[in-house]
């Protein structure tokens, strides 16, 4: 058996290491190729809200 070298971190360390990971996404800009596909993507209401309409109550369209 050969002599393994060994490399120990501090979960501190570790945690620091992936917030400057997670925060690089933010640098990354889109190409006009990829713009153009996202704005092709359809757009719609989550939630149409209908519940809340109604013809005797304040809310009477969206």
């Amino acid at each position: 058996m050969g002599v393994r070298a060994r490399s120990e971190f501090t979960s501190e360390e570790l945690q620091k290491e992936r917030m400057k990971e997670n925060l690089d996404i933010f640098d990354r800009k889109l190409s006009v190729k990829e713009s153009a596909k996202i704005s092709q993507i359809p757009q719609r209401k989550g939630f149409p809200g209908e519940e809340f309409i109604s013809e005797d109550g304040p809310y009477k369209s969206l």
